[in-house]
């Protein structure tokens, strides 16, 4: 199922990095794309300048240089994909927002009230910016900026692992979005940047949903190097 098909620019590095990814998505024999949305794109969103300009001025957010390699003009992006056999069975989706509706949208306004004390303030200010409506897996991936300066810090939510914790992701706002284009949001890839310990007890069924996308990933995608992914999977074994 497509919707929203507005057009993606050569022009926009991000955008025919993201074209590509999509192409693969498409042709690639070992998957199946279900879903795919992107749009809709009006003056303002589609304009870096004037986004990043009403960042800086109305929000105190000078980010321009830390995000514009990763600018996208469309409301939303979005995917919803699974294996086909005899390969395991792996999803991926993804839902991002643009940065600007990402970084001025309220804070999740029941977050706080969810986690630990020890979170509650950062909860507070967490800003959801890629979901899953499609799948319904119960993470999202929240931003969280500091008025003043660039810096940017990815939190992730995943309500179907532990229902009081957010989890810091070792990647900027940037990152995840690089992150988002190799492993194709595959369920659990978040993981991968955090540091938690893949080899615990409690973290069985993610490591094994992560072991089995890293059999996937080569041969749907034969070229993409995720020599990164392997080597950040082995360290957290």
């Amino acid at each position: 199922m497509m919707s929203d098909r507005t057009p993606i620019a050569a022009d926009h590095p991000f955008e025919e990095r993201y074209a590509r990814m999509l192409h693969e998505l498409r042709t690639s024999p070992h998957v199946d794309l279900e879903h795919e949305a992107r749009g809709p794109v009006d003056d303002f969103l589609a304009d870096p300048e004037r986004v990043f300009h009403a960042l800086a001025e109305e929000y105190r957010l000078p980010v321009a240089a830390a995000f514009r390699p990763v600018f996208f003009r469309q409301a939303g992006l979005g995917v919803f994909w699974r294996s086909v056999p005899p390969l395991p069975l792996v999803v991926g989706e993804f839902h991002l927002r643009h940065v600007y509706l990402s970084a001025i949208r309220e804070p999740v306004p029941w977050l706080a009230d969810q986690v630990t004390d020890e979170h509650a303030e950062v909860a507070a200010e967490l800003r959801v910016m890629d979901d899953t409506p499609q799948g319904g897996s119960g993470r999202f991936a929240a931003l969280r900026t500091t008025p003043g300066t660039a810096e940017s810090q990815i939190w992730l939510y995943d309500m179907s692992h532990d229902h009081r914790a957010i989890t810091p992701l070792e990647v900027d706002y940037r990152g995840y979005l690089e992150a988002l284009l190799l492993t194709r949001g595959f369920s659990g890839w978040q993981y991968l940047y955090a540091d938690v310990p893949l080899g615990a007890p409690e973290f069985r069924g993610i490591r094994r949903t992560i072991e089995e996308a890293l059999e996937v990933l080569p041969k749907a995608f034969p070229g993409d190097d995720h020599t990164p992914l392997f080597e950040r999977f082995e360290r957290r074994s």
